[in-house]
């Protein structure tokens, strides 16, 4: 489905330029976007918006949704008054790109087994044990590592 596109026809000095950083879950545009007909706004470039997982590869609560969003907001604050470039947007968008990693990692959020793709991006998923059996192969290395 492609959004409509509100352009002002202005060139690069008066905010002509999309600004946006795409990276594999997170994607930033320097416009409103309409979060029902995902309509851009070029005349509002003074907002950022934030697409998180286009692509759906991880489950989502909404109390997950809202840590990243909570993070995006302090990045954004901690980089107010920076120059508002394509650079900066890529900090940005890097950071929340590690954050989301850390969950993953932290088990506060997994992949999504039904995503049309299962590509693993940030790593093979984790297969926690049975404490009970990690601790029976932990005994059993330390015995073999005496022999």
């Amino acid at each position: 489905m492609m959004a409509e596109t509100r352009s002002k026809n202005m060139s690069k000095e008066y905010g002509g330029q999309w600004l946006s950083s795409v990276t594999r879950h997170v994607r930033i545009y320097a416009a409103y976007i309409d979060p029902v007909t995902y309509a851009f706004d070029q005349t509002q470039m003074d907002k950022l918006t934030l697409l998180l997982d286009p692509s759906n590869e991880f489950v989502w609560t909404k109390e997950t949704c809202n840590k990243v969003y909570a993070y995006f907001q302090e990045l954004v604050d901690h980089y107010e008054g920076a120059p508002l470039t394509e650079y900066t947007l890529r900090l940005i968008g890097s950071d929340i790109e590690h954050y989301i990693r850390k969950m993953l990692y932290d088990g506060e959020i997994k992949y999504n087994m039904k995503a049309k793709t299962l590509n693993f991006s940030m790593g093979k998923p984790r297969v926690l044990m049975n404490p009970q059996q990690a601790a029976i192969e932990k005994e059993s290395v330390k015995e073999s590592s005496k022999v």
